[in-house]
């Protein structure tokens, strides 16, 4: 790190991932410049990094479908707003369905959808079939489909995010990694790192899998926990669809989508401790090839080149933590995205800059995410993780 910390700012954002660069660039762009962002690896070398950078509108609770319809002009329109190409795909997200229990509940979470405006339609075997090539359907009771769904690269979003932040300027500090916060009365008074403190009034703790660590430092309990995720990759093989959406096998679990000729894929090990050693697991790789052949065939003849890890940063109702805590004023959290964080990323930093600077979220009411809901006994499900 050549450049000289400051001595003091008006705020400091922790973390400089998609999450934090977001919040950076919300918060400059509404004329709070004196912010500084510290990172502990590189821009997007965390969690943001290990993203298949998914969005989707079919979610079970009203407050994720909203994050993601703020969220979406950011990712459809990013030469304009974000200023930068990344590698938008707007294939859709299919969810197969093969119960009547299944049927039942994504029905009505469908009517709830659109009920917000979101496209999402119910599709019919057949209508599968034709959808996605290759597809075994027999089994199929129906599905559901959203076509402004779809995926992006959260580094690519979160660099961009830096670069207008800093436009504005924002400073962002790279191999930085923050070592204690102070607070004072009842409220935040700054950070201290390996290359000196800071003194501000406002601490935003953006540090995804970290963000419990970073909130002990001021003596707060936050309910997020890091929990390694795995994804994994074909060369390409015969019988995909470029096109083709991302697919969600809901019994299994499995999701599947086309990336350059071949398959990316993954699934949610409910048996995954939590904790900050990323791993692939190839008894993992073999089960879950093994959903995916059973679901599509001509998988049969693709061969696996490879696979990487991530964390997703798991909350008890798989809902973000946004908001600040009554008892230290200036702090701030945004974490806990449960594999939600990129795709509410442009919300989270549009909406935390307004309850920062105007004492509360006015574009969209965020009070079922605040940090404090499980103490006060208020948490919300999110159903289906992806």
């Amino acid at each position: 790190m050549d450049e000289i910390i400051p001595r003091r700012a008006d705020a400091i954002i922790i973390g400089a991932g998609v999450v934090g660069t977001s919040i950076a660039h919300h918060l400059a762009a509404r004329g709070l410049t004196d912010l500084v962002v510290l990172e502990r690896n590189r821009i997007a070398q965390g969690a943001s990094g290990d993203g298949a950078g998914g969005f989707r509108q079919q979610f079970s609770t009203a407050i994720n479908v909203q994050m993601t319809q703020l969220s979406l002009p950011y990712f459809l329109d990013a030469p304009h707003r974000l200023g930068a190409e990344i590698e938008l795909r707007q294939q859709g997200y299919l969810f197969l369905l093969t119960t009547e229990a299944q049927v039942a509940e994504f029905r009505t979470n469908l009517a709830m959808q659109r009920g917000l405006g979101a496209p999402v339609r119910w599709l019919e075997r057949e209508e599968v079939a034709a959808l996605v090539p290759g597809l075994r359907t027999d089994d199929l009771l129906g599905a559901t489909y959203c076509s402004d769904d779809g995926w992006a690269r959260p580094p690519l979003v979160a660099t961009a995010f830096a670069r207008r932040a800093e436009a504005l300027g924002a400073r962002i500090f790279e191999g930085c990694p923050v070592t204690g916060i102070a607070t004072n009365g009842g409220a935040v008074t700054g950070v201290t790192t390996r290359h000196g403190a800071i003194d501000a009034p406002i601490v935003i703790d953006a540090a995804g899998p970290w963000a419990a660590e970073v909130a002990a430092l001021a003596g707060l309990a936050l309910p997020a926990e890091p929990v390694c995720r795995q994804v994994f990759r074909t060369a390409p093989f015969a019988g995909v669809a470029a096109g083709a959406p991302l697919a969600i096998d809901v019994a299994s679990g499995l999701w599947f989508r086309p990336h350059e000729g071949g398959f990316w894929w993954g699934k949610s090990d409910d048996a995954e401790p939590p904790g900050l050693i990323k791993h692939l697991d190839p008894d993992w790789a073999r089960h879950t090839a093994d959903l995916a052949r059973d679901r599509v065939p001509p998988f049969a003849g693709a061969r696996v080149v490879g696979g990487w890890s991530g964390f997703y940063t798991m909350t008890p109702d798989a809902h973000g933590l946004i908001g600040g805590f009554p008892h230290l004023r200036g702090f701030y959290c945004a974490t806990g995205f449960s594999g939600h964080g990129f795709q509410h990323s442009p919300a989270t930093g549009l909406l935390l800059a307004e309850i920062i600077l105007d004492g509360r979220a006015t574009t969209l009411d965020i009070h079922p995410l605040r940090p404090t809901r499980f103490a006060e006994g208020e948490p919300i499900v999110e159903r289906y993780v992806v």
